[in-house]
């Protein structure tokens, strides 16, 4: 196998921790959420305190949002913390798109929504990837300009940034002398 493939298989040690089960209180707090108080429905109901998340409130909040005309149907159940990879309808709207739109197939497969993960904008996105592969010390080839944000997303990770240089001529696409040049140099440090 070579190094390329070797690196790919691997996870951050980041990554590996998150496959560990969630903290027992964090457990308990999703089997109870559907069991929560209420003074009238569910005087009996648990109020957890584990999870910041007020979901008490959650209907009267909605509710104002409606008496002040705001347009879109929220429902209090909405407004509270939801799958850090998207809502499982959200996922399967996606999937869908894309398999009809990008890949071109005439039906859907409802396995690959679980390749699907949602974010609040690029930035959550690269993040999350560069904390899932990235490990300390691991090199990560940039080329020169770059978006900042990837410095410091793969920064954060604690991986060693290795700048490669473009140039107008090229049109800002590295090219391959200068990659290995770049790894070159890194590799004799």
């Amino acid at each position: 196998m070579d190094r390329v493939s070797e690196v790919s298989l691997r996870y951050s040690d980041l990554a590996l921790r998150l496959d560990q089960p969630v903290p027992e209180y964090i457990a308990v707090s999703f089997e109870i959420r559907d069991d929560r108080y209420d003074r009238e429905k569910n005087p009996n109901g648990y109020i957890s305190l584990a999870i910041s998340e007020d979901k008490n409130s959650a209907e009267l909040v909605a509710h104002k949002l409606h008496e002040i005309e705001v347009q879109s149907p929220i429902a209090g159940e909405d407004l509270g913390y939801d799958f850090s990879a998207g809502t499982n309808q959200m996922r399967k709207a996606v999937s869908y798109h894309l398999q009809k739109h990008l890949f071109g197939l005439d039906s859907c497969d409802d396995a690959l929504v679980e390749n699907v993960c949602v974010a609040a904008g690029a930035g959550s996105c690269i993040d999350a990837l560069v904390s899932s592969i990235l490990n300390p010390n691991d090199g990560v080839l940039l080329p020169i300009p770059n978006y900042k944000g990837f410095e410091m997303d793969c920064a954060r990770s604690g991986a060693r940034l290795l700048y490669v240089p473009t140039f107008i001529e090229s049109n800002f696409v590295p090219s391959h002398e200068d990659i290995q040049e770049t790894i070159s140099l890194a590799h004799s440090k």
